[in-house]
């Protein structure tokens, strides 16, 4: 084998070293854009969200409102306000009357995808002049 065929050899492995090194730095930077949000860590925000929020009283506010229908332009507006834009939210109020639970309200953002959801609830028992239990189940879903 001569020199020059040696040096062909040698040319044709650094190239390939080159463009497979270049490769592997493509796939490590997609690889570092792409999220994964596990359920587990679903349940963790919500359960965050929720106490967060009856810890300030919105909780009750969103829940039972002014008029015992809920209050959920301000339920949207604080879930939208605190929530990461990549999960999506869905937030349920019910009562118990008479033997039976009803909905007061249901929201839900545009990115809510019920079969990557995780759910967490809360239980409230009264505000104010409203002395009726309610149930607030916040669902959240991500990429």
């Amino acid at each position: 084998m001569g020199l020059k065929a040696q040096t062909r050899i040698i040319e044709a492995l650094l190239s390939l070293i080159i463009v497979l090194l270049f490769i592997l730095l493509l796939n490590r930077m997609i690889l570092r854009g792409i999220q994964t949000v596990y359920k587990s860590e679903l349940r963790d925000i919500a359960c965050r969200v929720l106490s967060s929020m009856a810890e300030k009283e919105i909780l009750y506010r969103i829940a039972y409102g002014d008029d015992g229908r809920g209050f959920p332009s301000a339920a949207m507006l604080y879930l939208d306000q605190n929530l990461p834009p990549r999960l999506g939210y869905n937030l349920t109020v019910l009562r118990y009357i008479d033997g039976k639970w009803v909905k007061v309200f249901s929201i839900a953002s545009k990115g809510y995808v019920p079969g990557k959801a995780s759910s967490i609830s809360m239980v409230l028992t009264g505000y104010k002049q409203w002395d009726e239990i309610r149930v607030i189940i916040l669902s959240l879903s991500g990429d």
